[in-house]
C-alpha cells in the first residue's frame, strides 16, 4: 500500500534540502579553512523515519544540540564514522598517531569532535531557522555517549550528509537526527504558507 504524500510534505522536503545545503556550505567553508583543503558537504537525503530502528549506526560518541522553539525543537544529533573522524583529528591536531589510552589525547579528541559538530550543527540549524523565518534558541552542543535512548519519540527526521576532504583523502557520512515532532510542525507550517 502506497502512502499518500501531501504537496506540503514535498514542498517541505525540498525546502529542508535547500536550507540544509546552505548551512552545510557555510560549515564546509569554515572546516576547509581549518584543514587548508576543499571540503564538500551535501545533504544526500532528508527523510522521516517510521521507526527508530531506521536510525543509521552511530559511533559510540555523538554530539547533541538542543533546540527550543515553537516549530523547530528537540535534539539534533551529529555523528561521524570513527575512522574518518580520527583521520580528521590527526590532521587538525598534527598527530601521527593518537594513543587511545592517554587521557590528554582523549580530551583533545573529544574537544575537536565537539568543535566540528558545533560548526556543522550550528550552521545547519541557523540556516534552517533563517530559511523558514522561525524563532528557535540553539543551545551549546555537548558530547554524549550513544545509549540508544536520546529521543523520546520513535519517529525521527533524518538528514543524511556526505562529506569529502580532498587533502586528507577522507570521505564518509554524517547524520543529523531531529525529533519527528519538529517535522510534523514544519509540515503544518508549510501547509499554512
Amino acid at each position: 500500500m502506497t502512502k499518500n504524500i501531501k504537496k506540503s510534505e514535498i514542498k517541505l522536503s525540498q525546502a529542508l534540502q535547500e536550507s540544509v545545503n546552505v548551512g552545510l556550505q557555510k560549515a564546509a567553508d569554515v572546516i576547509g579553512q581549518l584543514v587548508d583543503s576543499h571540503v564538500e558537504l551535501s545533504a544526500a537525503n532528508v527523510y522521516a523515519s517510521e521507526t527508530s530502528s531506521d536510525l543509521p549506526t552511530f559511533s559510540h560518541n555523538i554530539i547533541i544540540m538542543e533546540i527550543v522553539g515553537d516549530i523547530l525543537s528537540g535534539r539534533t544529533v551529529f555523528s561521524m564514522d570513527d575512522d574518518q573522524l580520527m583521520k580528521l583529528i590527526k590532521h587538525l591536531e598534527g598527530f601521527e598517531e593518537l594513543d587511545m589510552e592517554d587521557e590528554e589525547a582523549l580530551e583533545i579528541i573529544a574537544d575537536t569532535y565537539q568543535e566540528i559538530g558545533n560548526i556543522i550543527l550550528g550552521n545547519v540549524i541557523s540556516s534552517m531557522v533563517n530559511f523558514f523565518g522561525i524563532k528557535a534558541e540553539i543551545k551549546v552542543p555537548y558530547l554524549s555517549q550513544n545509549n540508544g535512548e536520546i529521543f523520546f519519540d520513535s519517529k525521527l527526521l533524518i538528514i543524511d550528509v556526505m562529506f569529502k576532504i580532498k587533502k586528507l583523502d577522507a570521505a564518509g557520512k554524517l547524520y543529523l537526527i531531529n525529533d519527528y515532532s519538529s517535522y510534523l510542525k514544519l509540515v503544518d507550517w508549510a501547509e499554512n504558507r
